[in-house]
């Protein structure tokens, strides 16, 4: 297996540019990547839902009209689906070949859900309180009453894949200065 490494450039919605790396094991004559590195995150991301709600339904847009991206990481965590929870404790029944047919979101919903996970990775990076963030935004989904316990676990995974991967991203460019935690703050409220 080979490890490789596949970044995006992008200006984001805080003036900066920001590269988010998306990391994944991959056998040497597969053209697939996949994300099993982050399933302990991306499990543990998808059960916490403890602390107080945020507002911050409709992050900044810091993906544009990077569909492919969208649609590669969409689908990159749905073959992880089966791994993650639903709110009775137990894990998502494997897809059959006609589940796995339909998409689970739309490509709006995704990227809506992405850019989630990009502004969850800031406020980790800047220090400021993205399990709260995070757990605000999984408590206004599950409000919403429109999804079902699949695509609420589906949602987690993919905020989670995004947050670890843009924080690993952030994490290689120093410290969050206070203008940025300004703006990240003023985002989640």
């Amino acid at each position: 297996m080979t490890y490789q490494v596949h970044n995006l450039r992008f200006p984001n919605a805080f003036g900066h540019v920001t590269l988010i790396g998306r990391a994944a094991w991959q056998p040497e004559t597969s053209s697939g990547t996949n994300v099993r590195h982050l399933a302990p995150l991306l499990i543990l991301l998808a059960v916490l839902a403890t602390a107080a709600p945020t507002r911050a339904q409709n992050a900044p847009d810091f993906i544009g009209n990077n569909t492919g991206f969208v649609e590669d990481t969409m689908r990159q965590v749905r073959a992880h689906l089966p791994k993650a929870k639903l709110s009775d404790g137990t894990n998502v029944p494997p897809e059959t070949s006609a589940e796995l047919k339909t998409p689970i979101l739309s490509l709006a919903e995704g990227k809506r859900v992405m850019n989630m996970g990009i502004l969850t990775a800031h406020a980790q990076f800047c220090d400021l309180n993205w399990r709260e963030a995070y757990a605000g935004f999984m408590r206004g989904e599950r409000a919403k009453r429109i999804w079902s316990e699949k695509q609420l676990a589906y949602i987690g995974l993919l905020h989670g894949a995004t947050q670890g991967n843009a924080h690993a991203s952030l994490a290689g460019k120093g410290k969050c200065d206070a203008a940025l935690r300004n703006n990240v703050a003023s985002s989640l409220k």
